[in-house]
């Protein structure tokens, strides 16, 4: 992943060698530090969801232009992207946001103060000011009204990293980070989005969705990059099925041994289709767990509310949060190996220059 990756485990380590704080209350650091961690470790697996689709979407095509010579035909040979850079870096600066608002909570509940040369903060600044609602498409769910008044609003941001001796207002910057944390994560959560209609206005226009409540409440209609990543597995399992079609049509040509190789890379096609979108599926739960988590935090601060300093952070929605992420990590790198194996078997033109073209008897 190149320098964000070196950036996101700095981050981590940073965050991790903080041993004494100036907070009285044990309990907001814990959460705060919690929170920061578990953000950073879901932002990396965010990353890791867009590049995971890149690649299928590559095996995809690869499998099917091999698959469209073996006919003699003359299929386009350049491989597309999903996205493009400027979206993509769209969606790395909204994470960055998100890694420097949690950095920032950390340094001042440990009592260290934001430096005024913090080297992040200028760039994230910048990279929130480029937002814009065409880098991400959230057609499939939201009016482009809705879209733009919820990049919008991501924009809260930008203050949290100018505000004056930010360091004596931990109050007031987790007050308002709870407002752009919720949207950071309704918008992520859309953009990830749905492989089935989940309204019956979807056949003719988006459900009307309220960005100003829960994740809970919104109805997504097929779209974002769960859709994307069905269609790339779909398209190559309808390739396996194609190649597999053809050799039982051809006289003399493979048998029993070469059926089974191309059936099993048939199954194996479908699998990680399954176990792709069950990771963009726990990648979203993580994320309603992350407003959740940051919520307990509001809830530390709340002087009326006298519950939550007696609750353990590992049996609260902080811990929860961590758990969540935990999962989200484990099933992204099961599905980086299936990926990674899938794309390694043998090819169809291998598996029949093996089997000498000869029927197995």
């Amino acid at each position: 992943m190149g320098p964000t990756r070196n950036f996101f485990l700095l981050l981590w380590l940073q965050l991790g060698v903080y041993g004494c704080s100036s907070v009285d209350d044990t309990l907001l650091n814990r959460q705060i530090q919690s929170f920061s961690s578990g953000t950073v470790a879901l932002a990396a697996v965010i990353q890791n969801d867009f590049e995971l689709a890149e690649k299928a979407n590559s095996m995809a095509f690869t499998d099917n232009l091999q698959f469209q010579l073996e006919l003699g035909g003359n299929p386009e040979t350049t491989l597309k992207p999903l996205f493009s850079r400027t979206d993509i870096a769209a969606r790395w600066d909204l994470l960055a946001a998100m890694s420097g608002y949690v950095e920032t909570l950390s340094l001042i509940a440990t009592g260290k103060a934001v430096p005024s040369t913090f080297a992040s903060v200028s760039s994230v600044i910048n990279g929130l000011k480029s937002l814009d609602y065409r880098q991400f498409d959230l057609t499939h769910s939201l009016s482009i009204l809705d879209t733009q008044a919820l990049i919008s609003d991501i924009s809260i941001f930008q203050e949290l990293f100018i505000l004056p001796a930010r360091d004596k207002k931990l109050a007031a910057i987790i007050q308002a980070g709870d407002a752009a944390v919720k949207k950071t994560a309704m918008l992520l959560y859309i953009d990830i989005g749905e492989v089935q209609d989940q309204s019956g206005t979807c056949s003719y226009s988006v459900p009307a969705n309220d960005t100003d409540q829960s994740i809970s409440s919104l109805r997504l209609c097929r779209g974002g990059l769960r859709a994307i990543v069905d269609t790339a597995i779909k398209s190559d399992v309808d390739t396996w099925k194609g190649k597999l079609a053809l050799l039982k049509n051809q006289n003399g040509v493979g048998g029993t041994g070469v059926s089974s190789t191309i059936i099993q890379k048939l199954v194996a096609a479908q699998k990680l289709g399954q176990l792709l979108d069950q990771t963009l599926i726990e990648t979203q739960a993580a994320l309603v767990a992350m407003v959740g988590a940051h919520g307990d935090i509001v809830d530390t601060l709340n002087p009326e509310n006298g519950v939550a300093f007696a609750t353990p952070v590992l049996n609260s929605r902080s811990g929860i949060f961590l758990q969540k992420v935990i999962m989200a990590k484990a099933i992204v790198q099961s599905a980086e190996d299936a990926l990674a194996t899938l794309s390694q078997a043998p090819t169809i033109t291998s598996i029949l220059s093996n089997s000498g073209g000869q029927n197995d008897k």
